[in-house]
């Protein structure tokens, strides 16, 4: 089996596949969720890029954000493993701000920490 394809598609099958050939205005709303997915996506980036740089600001370029403090941990481990690094106990303050900038609000971040230009002022991530 050295060499051989795992697996084949024909032609064949795929010309039987039920796909609708619809036109393009009915196409828009898949279009319009794509592009809006797209613009979360890279807006989540730019926001993990700005909390990672925050963090090296405060704990130093050689800092590694892995383990424990990695972005995606979650907030009572990673506030724990914060609190080792810099050698002391954070205050309710410190936690609050840290929680704000890290989008670690008690829910999955991958959805918590969700900021574009359509939200409304009470909505949008807050700023040091």
């Amino acid at each position: 089996m050295v060499g051989k394809p795992l697996a084949e598609v024909k032609i064949v099958f795929i010309e039987r596949l039920p796909i609708p050939d619809i036109a393009f205005t009915e196409q828009q709303p898949f279009i319009a969720l794509a592009d809006q997915l797209l613009t979360d996506v890279r807006h989540r980036q730019a926001a993990d890029t700005q909390f990672a740089t925050l963090l090296r600001a405060e704990l130093g370029p050689t800092a590694p954000l892995t383990g424990k403090l990695a972005l995606n941990q979650e907030w009572k481990v990673w506030s724990t493993a914060l609190q080792k690094v810099l050698g002391r106990t954070l205050t309710l303050a410190e936690k609050g701000e840290w929680l704000r900038w890290s989008g670690k609000s008690g829910q999955n971040r991958a959805l918590s920490f969700q900021c574009h230009e359509s939200q409304s002022p009470t909505q949008q991530t807050p700023a040091l």
